[in-house]
């Protein structure tokens, strides 16, 4: 499961990565609900403008550490282009389109990584489970009866599922220990 080294060595492409990744998004985000939006178009033209560096430089890949990796974004911060609701009602009904990067959804980008989308979280990242009015609840991917945990839940249960490979999270009082836990991986705070 690794993908790093095989762009790195030129065996897959950032843009046959990031169409794996939208294709396990069909397949299992429909019983699971890790994501609350998806910028396709955009995950695809960021994969194409990487492919084609590749192309003329194979040596570009090995200058990106993490090349073509599918990331998730929480939805309590910013990726440029796409909406943060905050897992809000308020904020889904009317959501700001960010301007900017986060600094770390900017420095993921900086080392190679394409955004597919946002990660499900609750309202305002504020409880344990990953469950919000506009969004619903993010499932567990082992077993869909459960919960994901929360507040990085989507996050979480979007890497288990094999949906992406990385997620960005946050953690104040548990919000990635609990997911990762709940969900078997590990999560770093």
């Amino acid at each position: 499961w690794e993908l790093v080294g095989p762009i790195h060595a030129g065996e897959v492409t950032p843009s046959q990565a990031v169409e794996a990744s939208l294709h396990r998004i069909i397949e299992r985000d429909g019983q699971i609900n890790a994501f609350c939006y998806i910028d396709a178009d955009g995950a695809r033209a960021r994969a194409a403008q990487l492919t084609e560096a590749i192309k003329k430089d194979p040596a570009a890949a090995r200058r990106l550490p993490l090349c073509g990796v599918p990331l998730g974004v929480k939805d309590l911060e910013d990726a440029a282009g796409m909406p943060t609701a905050y897992g809000s009602e308020l904020w889904a009904k009317q959501p700001a389109v960010a301007t900017e990067d986060s600094v770390q959804v900017g420095r993921l980008i900086r080392a190679g990584c394409i955004v597919i989308g946002k990660t499900n979280t609750p309202c305002l990242g504020y409880v344990a489970v990953t469950k919000s009015i506009p969004f619903g609840a993010t499932a567990n991917p082992h077993d869909t009866s459960r919960s994901a945990g929360g507040s990085s839940g989507g996050s979480a249960a979007a890497v288990t599922a094999r949906m992406l490979q990385l997620a960005t999270a946050s953690d104040g009082g548990g919000s990635i220990r609990i997911p990762a836990a709940l969900c078997g991986i590990f999560g770093l705070k």
